[in-house]
């Protein structure tokens, strides 16, 4: 085992939110086995939901649906809020973030941080 996984950004960047998208895959294979997702909101959010994803290959050409680790309603944020959520223990393999319905009156980050 080495040290903990470096503090990556899956969507968005600390003063440059989103409000829609899909983060790129984050391969974590060999890697911790718990991860803290942080989600942090800017603005008044009324409305929004954020999944994050699993998937053993992202490229894999069968356009499969990945697996949901996770469903976070985005509201619960708004105002400057910060969401921490512990994920594990686990084989991660790939994971991402994706926003599946729109973030309205705001905007959010998207951050990943894991460990043994």
């Amino acid at each position: 085992m080495s040290g903990p996984l470096p503090l990556q950004y899956l969507l968005g960047q600390p003063g440059a939110g989103v409000t829609a998208g899909t983060g790129q895959w984050v391969q974590l294979l060999g890697g911790p086995l718990y991860l803290v997702i942080t989600t942090t909101g800017s603005g008044t959010i009324t409305a929004g939901t954020l999944l994050i994803e699993e998937t053993d290959n992202p490229n894999d050409g069968t356009g499969a649906t990945p697996s949901q680790l996770s469903t976070f309603d985005c509201t619960t944020i708004s105002g400057g809020k910060k969401n921490c959520a512990h994920v594990g223990p686990g084989a991660y393999v790939w994971i991402r973030a994706r926003v599946s319905v729109a973030v309205v009156g705001g905007a959010i980050t998207v951050s990943l941080a894991g460990g043994w």
